[in-house]
């Protein structure tokens, strides 16, 4: 009696050991996906897109919830914040200007204001939902798709960088010149402080025209206040395991 006593407690401890989202993953999903729905304030439409290409994979998720083990809870990161991370992490003038609610718009805080921005980056990875797991097994050519479902696109390199930094500068990427040209545009601006002022005069002499800032080309485009969007296409990419890129690329009304 005493052995199956044992028996049941040691199946009783490895029950209690199995995380409580150990569902299926299509379970955890029809969860995630609502919850993101709800706290993003996505359309039923937008849904619609995005739990197709969902569907469409059969691993794309927050890891197989049978084995996967997550360093924190929901739960510890609203007591580390000390309230519900949805609220926050809500910011009135970065949702008028980006027009969505967990986005922030990239500009050089220096030269610029929050409301110069051309740009909005998702704040957190896939779903873009603070206190959620992000998404992860997803495909270069998914996390396209779910960044489209939004209107939304994949940010590229410059972008990804003015994120990461908190200040968005003019590409140093020198796109429209030669090989060589990029190059010693490059050596030049990056070129270590004890090079001598004739030196640096006479590399930028040597070096092509400088290229003037382009406008974000293919920046995703949301609807801010007092803006007409100028295409449509986003970023999103913790999917992609590329960073949360959730572009917006917005142009004053003409």
């Amino acid at each position: 009696m005493k052995r199956i006593a044992k028996g049941v407690l040691a199946l009783w401890l490895m029950a209690a050991a199995v995380p409580a989202q150990a569902q299926t993953l299509q379970e955890n999903n029809a969860r995630m996906l609502r919850q993101m729905q709800q706290e993003r304030g996505l359309s039923d439409a937008v849904m619609k897109r995005v739990r197709e290409i969902f569907a469409g994979s059969r691993y794309i998720g927050q890891g197989n919830p049978a084995v996967t083990r997550h360093p924190m809870t929901p739960a510890d990161v609203k007591a580390k914040l000390g309230q519900d991370p949805t609220r926050y992490y809500r910011n009135a003038l970065f949702e008028r200007i980006c027009g969505a609610r967990f986005m922030a718009p990239l500009y050089d805080p220096q030269t610029e204001r929050p409301e110069d921005a051309e740009v909005c980056v998702d704040m957190f990875e896939y779903p873009n939902v603070p206190g959620m797991y992000p998404v992860t097994w997803v495909r270069a050519s998914e996390a396209a798709r779910l960044c489209a479902a939004e209107g939304k696109r994949i940010g590229d390199a410059h972008e990804w960088e003015g994120a990461s930094a908190g200040r968005l500068l003019a590409p140093d990427y020198f796109f429209g010149r030669s090989h060589g040209g990029a190059r010693a545009a490059h050596n030049q601006k990056y070129a270590p402080t004890g090079v001598t002022a004739s030196a640096r005069n006479g590399a930028a002499a040597s070096a092509p025209p400088a290229v003037p800032r382009a406008p974000v080309a293919t920046a995703a485009v949301l609807p801010a206040a007092g803006r007409t969007p100028t295409r449509r296409a986003v970023s999103l990419s913790a999917a992609a395991r590329w960073g949360s890129m959730t572009l917006t690329e917005t142009r004053p009304s003409t």
